[in-house]
């Protein structure tokens, strides 16, 4: 009985000197890594030797440098909603699209920041890309104009019967047939005589602009109402695209001339205003044969349905070019005066009855 009390005691007294021993053991690890952290710490506290708040540029003790590029924040201002059309209509440098991008995008100068400059370098090629088509072809067109003025003139009285009656207010002209154009844009131009313009300047000191150079060589700037889009270019042209009359392109393009002129851009001499092209729109209100209609005119029509619905024909006088689809909508382009586009449906509509669908 004794032996074995003897042995329990052996044993446990074995135990706790071991568990002593493993505490031990412990603490004296702990103690090891908290060293070898403090001595760490202190090593790593030489890794930077100096630092410029000014210039945002941190030396490194090998002598390479760091230097921050970008800082994005935010901020919670508590309220529980912001007009933002009212902000970007209010407020200079601010941009405001809720169709790409459901935040208002503002710059300032000092400090140099810019909120979103993904999103608003997305915008600014969206917008130029179909802008650059514009522009080239009012160079090209450019040249022609004032033949074609003589033109309109001469055959203004010989096409007033192809209208029956116009209505301006709502840019719905009358066919003779009954079918209704209306007309969807007018693209014009306008030459303000200035040898330069600081393109910078116009961005930042007024609303709705945008300038990114490296995309498109114009300060893109839309104004309200009349709802329009201006190319304002280095050299003093402007293009106005977006109006839905002649009237409304040449009163958009007098308010983004005012705009320059409080900047202080103001035109020299007389004003160049021309209209390069209008691009009207038209229901027929019966289907049509396409194919028939590019075998019997293939001359003048190309149809290649995997490539494009529509039929594209292409008239000689006057010069317009037709995009006729199967539904019986006809888009006409390429226009200078209205009086063309009305010779042109004229011309065609004959046409579209011969290769009318039966039912």
């Amino acid at each position: 009985m004794s032996a074995s009390a003897s042995a329990s005691a052996s044993a446990s007294a074995s135990a706790s000197a071991s568990a002593s021993t493993t505490t031990a053991a412990n603490s004296a690890a702990s103690d090891s890594v908290t060293n070898k952290d403090q001595n760490s710490g202190n090593k790593n506290s030489s890794l930077i030797s100096s630092t410029d708040d000014s210039q945002r540029i941190f030396t490194h003790a090998s002598g390479i440098q760091i230097k921050l590029q970008n800082v994005v924040a935010t901020m919670n201002l508590g309220i529980p909603y912001l007009d933002l059309t009212k902000i970007a209509n209010q407020t200079r440098n601010a941009e405001y699209n809720p169709r790409r991008f459901a935040a208002v995008i503002m710059r300032i100068r000092e400090p140099t920041s810019a909120s979103a400059s993904a999103s608003a370098s997305a915008s600014a090629s969206a917008s130029a890309s179909p802008m650059k088509a514009t522009a080239t072809t009012t160079a090209a067109n450019s040249a022609a104009s004032d033949s074609v003025t003589n033109k309109d003139q001469n055959s203004g009285n010989k096409n007033s019967s192809l209208i029956s009656s116009t209505d301006d207010s709502q840019r719905i002209f009358t066919h003779a047939s009954g079918i209704q154009i209306k007309l969807q844009n007018v693209v014009a131009t306008m030459n303000l005589g200035i040898p330069y313009l600081d393109l910078t300047k116009i961005a930042n000191q007024t609303r709705n602009a945008e300038y990114n150079p490296r995309r498109f060589a114009a300060v893109i700037m839309r104004i309200r109402e009349p709802k329009t889009t201006a190319l304002i270019f280095s050299s003093g042209r402007i293009v106005v695209t977006g109006a839905r009359g002649e009237e409304q392109a040449k009163r958009a393009a007098m308010r983004f001339k005012s705009i320059l002129d409080k900047l202080g851009f103001k035109a020299e001499g007389k004003l160049e205003f021309k209209v390069q092209n209008i691009v009207g729109s038209c229901d027929c209100k019966f289907a049509i044969r396409l194919e028939g209609l590019a075998l019997a005119h293939g001359k003048f029509a190309s149809y290649e349905p995997e490539l494009f619905p529509g039929l594209v024909y292409r008239m000689v006088k006057p010069k317009i070019v037709l995009l006729i689809f199967v539904s019986g909508k006809v888009v006409l382009t390429g226009a200078k005066y209205k009086t063309d586009m009305y010779e042109a449906f004229d011309k065609i509509y004959p046409v579209l009855l011969e290769f009318k669908k039966q039912k």
